[in-house]
């Protein structure tokens, strides 16, 4: 008897329950679902892109003048004028231009100016004065004088691998 009365009595329950009008969630309610996936996701998200991908910090630019730092990159060579530095050159002078992250404002006259680096190319080195910014140059190359680039590599290359360092001029 007493097991019949429990069947009934959780029928009864059972059918009182489902005659319960369903609620749509509130938007607080919904705000929170939304919010745990877009977490969920997040999370995801995150481990993936630490274990697949190498993470760079971002630096503050190298510093351009210290005595016996090495930079590498692109040696080219351009016809000189007045260069950003002030001074009017010519071809046969031994200079350079400064790429423009090392250069600085181009607009403006460089603390480098007047600096001579030592440049070692393919076929040699040459001593240079930086007299003239490169804009377009990336960080580690210079613009030689075609009379420099000559020093270093052949003219018919125009640009080459280079590396250098600030020296006493």
């Amino acid at each position: 008897m007493k097991l019949l009365f429990v069947v009934a009595f959780v029928a009864a329950t059972l059918s009182a329950v489902s005659a319960l009008p369903v609620e749509e969630p509130t938007p607080i309610a919904a705000n929170v679902v939304a919010f745990n996936k877009r977490k969920a996701t997040s999370t995801k998200l995150k481990t993936t892109s630490t274990t697949k991908h190498k993470t760079t910090s971002t630096s503050k630019p190298q510093p351009t003048s210290p005595s016996g730092q090495m930079f590498s990159g692109d040696a080219t060579y351009f016809t000189p004028d007045t260069g950003a530095c002030g001074k009017p050159n010519k071809s046969s002078d031994l200079i350079a231009a400064l790429n423009k992250p090392q250069y600085g404002n181009v607009d403006k006259k460089s603390p480098e100016c007047g600096k001579c680096a030592l440049v070692k190319g393919p076929l040699g080195q040459v001593k240079v004065q930086i007299v003239d910014a490169c804009p377009e140059c990336k960080h580690g190359s210079l613009d030689l004088s075609p009379t420099a680039f000559e020093k270093i590599a052949k003219k018919k290359d125009g640009r080459v691998k280079i590396t250098w360092s600030w020296v006493a001029c």
